[in-house]
C-alpha cells in the first residue's frame, strides 16, 4: 500500500491528476485495513468473537473502500501507467470485494464470503505488479550518532 501511495504521488508530481487528500485518503485506508487484518489473525473466532469480528469488520471494511478508491485511482491515471482494462479488472475486483461484505449474512452462514473477499483483496494487488515495474523506490536509512 506504501508503494502504491509512493508511485501516485510520484505521479502526481508531474502530472496532476490526482488530488493528494484522495491518495492519502486510500493509503490511511489501507493501513487501517491491516490493522484489522492483524487482529482478525492474532485473536481467533472462537475465542474472542466480538475482538474477531471488530477486526473482521476493520480488515474488509476499508479493504473495501482502499480499493474502490485505488480503482478510481486508476481511471484518472490510466492514460499515462494504467492501461484501461487493468482500470476494468480493478474495478470488477473491487465490486466483487463489495457485494461479498455487504451481503454479511453469508459471513455469518458461513466463511465464504470472507474467503471471496480475501481472495479478492490478493487479486487486487496483483494488478499492481505492472504498475510498479515502471519505477524503482528506494528507501535511505542514516545511522544518528549520539553525543
Amino acid at each position: 500500500m506504501y508503494v502504491r501511495y509512493k508511485f501516485v504521488q510520484r505521479l502526481n508530481e508531474d502530472l496532476r491528476t490526482v488530488r493528494h487528500t484522495l491518495n492519502a485518503c486510500a493509503f490511511g485506508l489501507g493501513m487501517i485495513s491491516c490493522v484489522g487484518m492483524c487482529v482478525v489473525a492474532t485473536f481467533q473466532e472462537t475465542t474472542l468473537t466480538v475482538v474477531h469480528d471488530t477486526g473482521a469488520l476493520l480488515f474488509f471494511g476499508t479493504g473495501m473502500f482502499y480499493a474502490i478508491l485505488q480503482s478510481a485511482i486508476s481511471y484518472k491515471i490510466n492514460q499515462y501507467r494504467s492501461s484501461l482494462c487493468m482500470c476494468h479488472t480493478r474495478t470488477a475486483i473491487a465490486t466483487i470485494t463489495l457485494l461479498a461484505v455487504l451481503d454479511y449474512t453469508f459471513h455469518l452462514v458461513s466463511a465464504v464470503g470472507e474467503w471471496i473477499v480475501a481472495f479478492s483483496f490478493v487479486s487486487f494487488f496483483l494488478t499492481f505488479i505492472p504498475d510498479f515495474k515502471l519505477f524503482a523506490l528506494q528507501v535511505k536509512a542514516e545511522l544518528v550518532q549520539y553525543s
